[in-house]
């Protein structure tokens, strides 16, 4: 979370680790939908898309963007109106932010953004909603984090030239986020996992 005062249900599900279903890709996606469905979210933060996503996965009444096959969010469309103008991973304003690490490139294949604003609100004020699936494979957990600050420092700049006041993300981090120390200004939020 950076500097975001926020009053909803959100839920973050990684879609291809779900270890309670053994089986076809099919079952997989009818537990997604069946959990989508039940589940009373207004932004959901999903990483590893199964195929069919549009079709088998999204909820009635929700809209997404997704940068496939990593990451997507979806929001609730009586809650909110989004937009991604000028927020797509290959828009060239946001291929150029870079950051000293050098992961700039990398993130902007891991990540979903869009710009979400609450319907029916006296102030309705826009926050950044990012999805992020987090590197695992070749990577140490140093190396994790270090792409997680990097993540925070890319994000501080988009919201900057896109003049939107803050962000929040959920996503599978491949790593214990309470580990580490935040960038200034930036709240882990509790969260509750679960059983797996």
């Amino acid at each position: 979370f950076r500097r975001v005062l926020f009053r909803s249900f959100i839920m973050t599900i990684n879609m291809s680790s779900n270890h309670h279903v053994k089986g076809s890709a099919q079952k997989r996606r009818d537990l997604l939908s069946v959990i989508l469905r039940s589940a009373l979210t207004a932004i959901i933060f999903c990483q590893e898309l199964p195929g069919k996503f549009k079709t088998k996965v999204v909820p009635k009444g929700y809209e997404y963007r997704e940068n496939k096959p990593e990451a997507a969010v979806m929001w609730d469309s009586n809650h909110f109106d989004g937009s991604s103008e000028g927020l797509e991973t290959d828009n060239p304003e946001l291929t150029e932010l870079s950051d000293k690490k050098g992961h700039a490139s990398e993130l902007l294949s891991r990540i979903s953004m869009v710009k979400l604003t609450p319907l029916g609100q006296e102030r309705n004020e826009s926050i950044l909603a990012v999805s992020f699936h987090g590197p695992y494979i070749g990577k140490t957990k140093k190396e994790r984090s270090e792409i997680f600050q990097s993540l925070a420092e890319f994000l501080d700049k988009v919201i900057k030239l896109r003049r939107i006041r803050s962000y929040i993300v959920g996503g599978d981090f491949n790593f214990d986020t309470q580990e580490v120390e935040p960038p200034d200004e930036v709240v882990i939020a509790s969260f509750e996992s679960s059983p797996d």
